[in-house]
């Protein structure tokens, strides 16, 4: 909320629509899933709540991986697991964009 609140064009993505329906009312741009988001950004950051669920936005059938630029950079602000973390970095790596986790 507080990069809408500071007039930063967003574009949002959760399985909950309810929970982003004040970015929509700032002005956010709502986007169908995690890869639609990643075609139409450059920077990508994700906040989720499990492993599974960091795995399944960046590297799922849907996910950011699916339409990354070369140069993306993906931020994950989820505590994950750091073997998890460390994968999806190496692969991040070979892919040609970045992935950035907290340890």
């Amino acid at each position: 909320m507080n990069l809408a609140k500071q007039g930063f064009p967003l574009i949002v993505h959760d399985i909950d629509p309810a929970k982003i329906e004040p970015l929509r009312a700032r002005g956010a741009t709502v986007a169908e899933s995690p890869e639609r988001v990643a075609a139409a950004a450059d920077r990508t950051i994700s906040m989720v709540e499990t492993t599974a669920q960091a795995e399944a936005v960046i590297a799922g059938e849907r996910g950011i991986i699916r339409s990354a630029k070369s140069g993306h950079i993906v931020i994950s602000m989820s505590t994950i697991d750091p073997f998890v973390a460390k994968r999806l970095a190496d692969f991040s790596a070979r892919a040609a964009w970045r992935c950035w986790t907290r340890r």
